[in-house]
């Protein structure tokens, strides 16, 4: 048995401390969205005659180097393929979701011959993790050419407006990655996402006529798509100025609740004028990426695509809370997504690339007003999927957290019953004394206090347990994880370190004064050592003593021991009532002088202040 049960305690709330912060982690894991929205069930096969021929996905493996006729892609032998496939969100946000088990997921379950790697250029150029992001395009660009599927190489601007303002970068960017994938026939580049504001076509023209021959020059024959003005919703412009390189295309983004007729008749026209459009972004929300979702102007959009035998890529792969993401929020999924990941559009998303077609795709539940049928509350629209894993995840963390912190107070109770050790604390002697004394009063130990470090305790557990599972930043690199786990440390040490503190000053009991005749009162001398100090000083210090609080005063004997035998510090004592001592040397410095003046007194108690020490006015008592 433990030698002492305070060190058991102690010994029992670091051992509870390690249980929850490993223990929470499969609790945590638990709190995940189960289940899938229900759907409206129509009838016939979701795979109609008319979208037959979508089923037959263009490989690299067979399709080769693909290359643009007309306004057509082509394979390698001029025949007209179609590519269908999902965007990633941005690579540095959401990396989990690029890895060789989800993309062989994609290519065979969901049918996809096409991934874009979202790559945000903003980020990238400002150095923001620049050595991650690359490794996560390298990892998503390998894990394509493994299943097969081509891979659409994104320079993303956005909020870099101009391409023209990071085009040394792009230069080098798109001249590193064609290099390394020379002659590989999965790679299309995609060399300026979305140009906006005051960006010109102009600007875009200026920027493409400089990165196209970089990307040339390493891969002559790919596929190569330019973005246009106005976040790619000007495709006049380009039609009426094209560039003038082969294997080029164009693109144009559209949500489907927010562009409808005009956009679609913007695309009609660009194709009847022989421009080649891709579609390297679409989403079936508006044009945020959230809000309402429109089923029936997406199926009118894909019938469109189909008709004119379009290539296009969904937005997005990620678990954003927003209505484009195809996975839930709440979802712990990166290597494999079933439906009970899926968010509503991305079940009606995975129909579509499998080639099934849009009328026929059945629909999530519907409001009134077309909107989706919302299964979680408002507040979780705010938080982002981490937060909302998190907010779900409370519960479990504080059931947890609560069980350990009950474990750890009733373990040192049921080890302090069964010890066998007879060494007691002051407090257990003191309350074992007066138990055996009649009349003796009780010792008593505030509860509020023990309240108070209890709740501290949990809601303590609780927060580091959350440390554990929803903080270290995994995706930051080993530098990040080092660091926070470092932080973590010190937090752990830390709270193990207030817990003992509290837990000792817990233990402080308020001890009633017994009731003593004011007779038995003993005799006190008070010794106040001093050398050199001033009189100023020894005058309050005396003046304290004088005002002490004592049934009987004449027992407080007040002796001024002058170990430099000072006439004014003799004077100092006649005038304020005390006494005096001094001797002829200084041997033994003040414990010679104090020694002196206990050979010269006789009371049974004694008390010895330093020249500056003032006593408060119930000292003695």
């Amino acid at each position: 048995m433990f030698a002492n049960h305070r060190f058991a305690r102690h010994l029992a709330i670091t051992l509870a401390l390690v249980l929850v912060l490993f223990g929470c982690l499969p609790l945590a894991a638990r709190a995940t969205g189960e289940g899938s929205e229900g759907f409206q069930t129509t009838e016939g096969s979701q795979t109609t005659e008319g979208f037959e021929e979508l089923r037959k996905a263009a490989r690299p493996s067979t399709a080769g180097d693909l290359q643009v006729i007309g306004t057509q892609l082509c394979d390698s032998q001029g025949e007209a393929v179609v590519l269908r496939g999902a965007s990633t969100h941005g690579l540095q946000w959401y990396p989990q979701y690029v890895n060789d088990e989800l993309f062989g997921q994609l290519a065979t379950e969901w049918d996809c011959n096409l991934v874009r790697l979202a790559m945000y250029s903003k980020d990238y150029c400002e150095g923001k993790n620049k050595e991650e992001i690359l490794k996560t395009l390298h990892r998503g660009i390998d894990a394509c050419i493994a299943n097969d599927m081509y891979v659409l190489v994104d320079w993303h601007i956005l909020e870099d407006s101009d391409p023209n303002e990071n085009i040394e970068q792009a230069k080098a960017f798109f001249d590193q990655i064609s290099r390394e994938y020379a002659g590989v026939p999965n790679l299309i580049y995609e060399i300026c996402n979305e140009p906006n504001g005051e960006t010109t076509w102009a600007d875009v023209k200026a920027y493409s006529e400089q990165v196209i021959p970089v990307i040339r020059a390493n891969s002559p024959h790919a596929v190569i798509i330019v973005g246009t003005t106005t976040y790619d919703r000007d495709l006049k412009i380009a039609f009426r100025n094209p560039l003038e390189f082969d294997n080029i295309m164009y693109t144009l983004h559209f949500y489907v609740a927010t562009h409808r007729e005009d956009l679609q008749g913007e695309l009609l026209d660009a194709l009847d004028a022989g421009l080649p459009v891709f579609i390297t972004e679409c989403g079936l929300s508006e044009a945020s990426g959230d809000g309402q979702v429109d089923f029936d102007s997406a199926v009118t959009w894909f019938n469109i695509l189909h008709e004119h035998q379009l290539s296009f890529v969904i937005w997005s792969l990620s678990n954003k809370a927003e209505t484009s993401a195809f996975i839930k929020p709440t979802s712990n999924a990166t290597t494999h997504l079933d439906d009970s990941d899926l968010t509503p559009v991305g079940l009606w998303s995975r129909s579509l690339i499998q080639g099934a077609d849009p009328a026929s795709i059945p629909l999530p539940d519907l409001d009134a007003q077309g909107q989706l049928i919302k299964t979680s509350p408002d507040w979780m629209d705010k938080l982002d999927g981490p937060g909302i894993r998190s907010a779900q995840a409370w519960p479990y963390l504080a059931g947890g957290s609560l069980a350990i912190a009950l474990l750890a107070t009733v373990l040192p109770l049921l080890m302090r019953g069964g010890s066998h050790d007879k060494t007691k604390t002051y407090d257990e002697f003191v309350h074992a004394t007066r138990a055996k004394v009649k009349g003796a009063p009780k010792l008593t130990s505030p509860l509020a206090p023990r309240i108070f470090i209890f709740l501290s305790s949990l809601f303590t557990l609780i927060y580091l347990a959350w440390r554990v599972c929803f903080s270290v930043p995994v995706e930051n690199g080993w530098i990040a994880i080092a660091g926070n786990l470092i932080l973590l440390v010190v937090e752990v040490f830390g709270f193990v370190e207030s817990i003992i503190h509290y837990d000792s000053i817990s233990g402080i009991s308020e001890h009633p004064l017994p009731k003593i005749a004011p007779e038995e009162y003993p005799d006190v001398d008070i010794f106040i050592s001093t050398y050199n100090e001033p009189c100023d000083l020894l005058r309050r210090t005396i003046n304290g003593c004088n005002h002490l609080r004592y049934p009987d005063k004449r027992k407080v004997h007040v002796w001024l021991c002058d170990d430099n035998r000072r006439p004014e510090m003799r004077a100092l004592a006649e005038q304020m009532g005390v006494g005096y001592f001094d001797r002829p040397d200084n041997k033994g410095a003040k414990a010679g002088n104090l020694n002196h003046a206990l050979s010269l007194t006789s009371a049974p108690y004694i008390v010895t202040l330093d020249a500056d020490m003032i006593v408060r006015s119930d000292f003695l008592l």
